[in-house]
């Protein structure tokens, strides 16, 4: 992606570092960058990361959970109404019964 400077505008930059933190099994650490980028993204980055936490947090600890799914609500009052019906799933993931 450096080499055909495909991320020039460092788009991409920020979902980069998630997936590292991710790959390396710290999800500790991921929620901790989500929380740290969330405010520098775009609306169509931010639905993205938060669809992510479904897949991203579905086996993790309840505790990471439950910090996953506080992530998602403290943000709830300043989404749209189609940005709303996107996060239910991920909250239902996060919040439900542990599979």
């Amino acid at each position: 992606m450096e080499t055909l400077k495909l991320n020039a505008d460092e788009w991409y930059t920020p979902f980069f570092r998630l997936i590292e933190t991710q790959a390396k099994g710290n999800l500790q650490a991921y929620l901790d960058i989500c929380e740290q980028v969330y405010q520098t993204l775009d609306d169509e980055q931010r639905l993205n990361l938060i669809a992510a936490q479904a897949a991203v947090m579905r086996k993790a600890e309840k505790q990471l959970k439950q910090r996953a799914a506080m992530f998602i609500r403290k943000r709830l009052e300043n989404m749209t109404l189609s940005q709303l019906g996107n996060v239910v799933y991920p909250l239902a993931v996060l919040e439900g019964p542990d599979e």
